[in-house]
Protein backbone atom coordinates (compact mmCIF):
# COMPACT_ATOMS: atom_id res chain seq x y z
CA UNK A 1 0.00 0.00 0.00
CA UNK A 2 1.23 3.56 -1.03
CA UNK A 3 0.74 6.99 0.77
CA UNK A 4 -0.89 8.15 -2.89
CA UNK A 5 -3.41 5.20 -2.55
CA UNK A 6 -4.86 6.50 0.30
CA UNK A 7 -4.89 10.10 -0.33
CA UNK A 8 -6.24 9.10 -3.81
CA UNK A 9 -9.60 7.25 -1.71
CA UNK A 10 -9.76 10.02 0.53
CA UNK A 11 -9.91 12.78 -2.47
CA UNK A 12 -12.53 10.25 -4.22
CA UNK A 13 -14.77 10.45 -1.31
CA UNK A 14 -14.29 14.96 -0.86
CA UNK A 15 -15.47 15.05 -4.50
CA UNK A 16 -18.04 12.75 -4.37
CA UNK A 17 -19.22 15.04 -1.73
CA UNK A 18 -18.77 17.80 -3.66
CA UNK A 19 -20.93 16.40 -6.53
CA UNK A 20 -23.30 15.36 -3.92
CA UNK A 21 -23.84 19.03 -3.31
CA UNK A 22 -23.63 19.93 -6.67
CA UNK A 23 -26.52 17.96 -7.58
CA UNK A 24 -28.68 19.19 -4.98
CA UNK A 25 -28.01 22.96 -5.97
CA UNK A 26 -29.18 21.75 -9.48
CA UNK A 27 -32.34 20.62 -8.51
CA UNK A 28 -32.45 23.88 -6.83
CA UNK A 29 -35.37 26.32 -8.35
CA UNK A 30 -34.38 27.99 -11.43
CA UNK A 31 -35.49 31.76 -11.70
CA UNK A 32 -35.39 34.36 -14.47
CA UNK A 33 -31.85 36.53 -14.44
CA UNK A 34 -33.40 39.52 -14.70
CA UNK A 35 -36.39 39.20 -12.72
CA UNK A 36 -38.77 41.51 -14.87
CA UNK A 37 -40.22 38.29 -17.00
CA UNK A 38 -43.80 37.54 -16.94
CA UNK A 39 -44.71 33.77 -16.14
CA UNK A 40 -46.14 32.08 -19.37
CA UNK A 41 -44.16 35.12 -22.03
CA UNK A 42 -41.55 34.85 -24.69
CA UNK A 43 -38.47 35.71 -23.27
CA UNK A 44 -35.29 37.37 -24.39
CA UNK A 45 -33.58 34.20 -25.15
CA UNK A 46 -34.33 30.78 -25.80
CA UNK A 47 -33.37 28.85 -23.44
CA UNK A 48 -34.53 26.11 -20.85
CA UNK A 49 -33.02 26.42 -17.19
CA UNK A 50 -35.11 23.51 -16.29
CA UNK A 51 -34.16 21.17 -19.07
CA UNK A 52 -30.88 22.92 -18.41
CA UNK A 53 -30.83 21.68 -14.70
CA UNK A 54 -32.12 18.43 -15.52
CA UNK A 55 -29.04 17.67 -18.03
CA UNK A 56 -26.66 18.77 -15.58
CA UNK A 57 -27.95 16.52 -12.92
CA UNK A 58 -27.85 13.62 -15.13
CA UNK A 59 -24.53 14.20 -16.36
CA UNK A 60 -23.67 14.47 -12.54
CA UNK A 61 -25.35 11.09 -11.44
CA UNK A 62 -23.48 9.38 -14.28
CA UNK A 63 -19.89 11.18 -12.42
CA UNK A 64 -20.96 10.19 -9.07
CA UNK A 65 -21.69 6.66 -9.78
CA UNK A 66 -18.50 6.23 -11.19
CA UNK A 67 -16.78 7.73 -8.34
CA UNK A 68 -18.28 5.28 -6.36
CA UNK A 69 -17.40 2.48 -8.28
CA UNK A 70 -13.78 3.82 -8.41
CA UNK A 71 -14.29 4.30 -4.22
CA UNK A 72 -15.68 0.85 -3.20
CA UNK A 73 -12.65 -0.47 -5.59
CA UNK A 74 -10.08 1.14 -3.02
CA UNK A 75 -11.72 1.04 -0.17
CA UNK A 76 -11.71 -2.79 -0.60
CA UNK A 77 -8.12 -2.92 -1.56
CA UNK A 78 -7.35 -0.48 1.63
CA UNK A 79 -9.18 -2.99 4.07
CA UNK A 80 -7.74 -5.89 2.83
CA UNK A 81 -4.39 -4.32 3.33
CA UNK A 82 -5.34 -2.80 6.94
CA UNK A 83 -6.32 -6.72 7.83
CA UNK A 84 -2.68 -7.49 7.07
CA UNK A 85 -1.07 -4.84 9.64
CA UNK A 86 0.10 -6.33 12.86
CA UNK A 87 0.21 -2.95 14.83
CA UNK A 88 -3.20 -1.79 15.65
CA UNK A 89 -2.06 1.92 16.47
CA UNK A 90 -1.02 1.98 12.96
CA UNK A 91 -4.24 0.40 11.56
CA UNK A 92 -6.39 2.49 14.01
CA UNK A 93 -4.47 5.46 12.69
CA UNK A 94 -5.14 4.62 9.27
CA UNK A 95 -8.68 4.05 9.57
CA UNK A 96 -9.41 6.98 11.37
CA UNK A 97 -7.24 9.73 9.21
CA UNK A 98 -7.78 8.04 5.35
CA UNK A 99 -11.76 6.25 6.31
CA UNK A 100 -13.68 7.60 8.77
CA UNK A 101 -11.87 11.51 8.55
CA UNK A 102 -13.08 12.12 5.31
CA UNK A 103 -16.87 10.95 6.18
CA UNK A 104 -16.60 13.46 8.28
CA UNK A 105 -16.18 16.73 6.09
CA UNK A 106 -18.07 18.10 3.44
CA UNK A 107 -19.06 20.50 1.11
CA UNK A 108 -19.62 22.68 4.41
CA UNK A 109 -17.48 21.80 6.90
CA UNK A 110 -13.37 21.89 6.83
CA UNK A 111 -11.04 19.14 5.10
CA UNK A 112 -9.87 16.40 7.86
CA UNK A 113 -6.20 16.96 8.86
CA UNK A 114 -3.47 15.02 10.67
CA UNK A 115 -4.31 16.97 13.88
CA UNK A 116 -7.64 16.10 13.87
CA UNK A 117 -6.64 12.24 13.54
CA UNK A 118 -3.86 12.75 16.49
CA UNK A 119 -6.57 14.24 18.88
CA UNK A 120 -9.24 11.45 18.23
CA UNK A 121 -6.53 8.77 19.13
CA UNK A 122 -4.03 10.20 21.25
CA UNK A 123 -6.54 13.64 23.03
CA UNK A 124 -3.88 15.84 21.79
CA UNK A 125 -3.66 18.24 19.09
CA UNK A 126 -0.31 17.40 16.94
CA UNK A 127 0.12 17.38 12.78
CA UNK A 128 3.15 15.21 13.17
CA UNK A 129 2.76 12.46 15.77
CA UNK A 130 0.23 10.06 13.74
CA UNK A 131 1.46 10.89 10.44
CA UNK A 132 4.71 10.14 11.33
CA UNK A 133 4.05 6.50 12.81
CA UNK A 134 1.86 6.07 9.15
CA UNK A 135 4.91 6.81 7.15
CA UNK A 136 7.43 5.15 9.32
CA UNK A 137 5.30 1.99 8.95
CA UNK A 138 4.74 2.58 5.25
CA UNK A 139 8.72 2.81 5.25
CA UNK A 140 9.47 -0.62 6.65
CA UNK A 141 6.71 -2.00 5.02
CA UNK A 142 8.84 -1.48 1.48
CA UNK A 143 11.88 -2.18 2.75
CA UNK A 144 10.47 -5.24 3.85
CA UNK A 145 9.08 -6.32 -0.05
CA UNK A 146 12.24 -5.39 -1.82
Amino acid sequence: MTIETLRKYTHLIGEINLIKAEIADAYMPVSSPNGHEVLGAPGTRSSDPTAKAAELASELHETLITNYIEAIDLRMQIEKWITTIDDPEISRIVRQHFIIGPQKTGPRRRVWTWADTCESIYGFRDNRHARRKVTNYLKQEERREE
